[in-house]
């Protein structure tokens, strides 16, 4: 009991905290532990490219109305202020596949999403009859395709501010709701053009990093196929699913029923 009083002590929020003065048993089980790196770690190393580009992000968040009155505003990427910036990604590792883009986890030397330096690498793709592999797109190809997504990536969010600015001119007239609102976003993107040494080009969209490892990272709370939110027992995601069906209803009436998010994939701000 003496030896755990001295090894260990608790914060003031009662965390248990490790002690500046270790045990003589800590101390050798540590050194026992040192030994030559093994030689698969040593490989990925040199699994790892680094990408000197141009990051070309909007220079804002444009609100629904801002994109209404100039529709132009994400369609050219090119007239967004560039950024000099490094990126690394494991091009060798498994990638995440969806329908149509791979993705890797990766890192840059400057922040560009607030102050973590960790980043989603994403690219097109396209697979033949023949052949379920994928085949990345390349330069200009591959830079139309994710300028789409990042447009699309605006106008969502653009709808999302819809709905807030529905709600703030609603508690004038209603008073607040008696809920705690859901604060939700998407994530923060902006396109990497690289252009090496040898003249080849290419383009990437670089996505602010979600933690998949986390408990409960990703949640389900609509579906494609139904208007319908999920039941939970777990009452802060059951009015989470709401809000996001009431969102829905928003963003249906307010764009006179011309546009409105399915299947969100949507962060929750902390």
């Amino acid at each position: 009991m003496q030896r755990e009083w001295v090894n260990k002590s608790q914060s003031a929020n009662g965390a248990e905290q490790a002690s500046p003065h270790p045990s003589l048993d800590q101390v050798k089980h540590a050194l026992l532990l040192q030994q030559p790196p093994r030689k698969k770690n040593m490989r990925s190393l040199f699994e790892i490219i680094t990408i000197t580009a141009q990051f070309l992000r909007p220079p804002s968040r444009p609100s629904f109305a801002e994109l209404v009155q100039k529709p132009e505003f994400l369609l050219h990427p090119e007239k967004f202020p560039p950024r000099q910036m490094k990126f690394s990604y494991p091009p060798s590792s498994k990638p995440l596949q969806g329908a149509f883009k791979i993705a890797h986890f990766g890192h840059t030397d400057i922040p560009l999403f607030g102050n973590s330096t960790r980043v989603c690498t994403k690219q097109t793709f396209s697979t033949s009859e023949n052949s379920k592999k994928p085949v990345i797109y390349q330069s200009q190809v591959q830079a139309a395709n994710l300028s789409v997504e990042l447009n699309c990536l605006g106008w969502a969010s653009a709808l999302m501010d819809l709905v807030y600015k529905f709600m703030e001119k609603e508690v004038t007239v209603r008073g607040l709701p008696a809920f705690e609102v859901p604060q939700m976003r998407y994530v923060q993107a902006g396109l990497a053009i690289s252009n090496d040494a040898e003249g080849r080009q290419n383009a990437y969209l670089l996505e602010e990093f979600i933690d998949s490892e986390a408990p409960g990272w990703f949640v389900k709370y609509l579906n494609n196929n139904s208007a319908k939110p999920y039941r939970f027992k777990d009452e802060e995601r059951s009015i989470r699913a709401e809000f996001l069906s009431f969102a829905q209803h928003v963003q249906f009436i307010e764009t006179g029923g011309r546009a409105l998010l399915t299947d969100p994939q949507i962060i929750t701000n902390p």
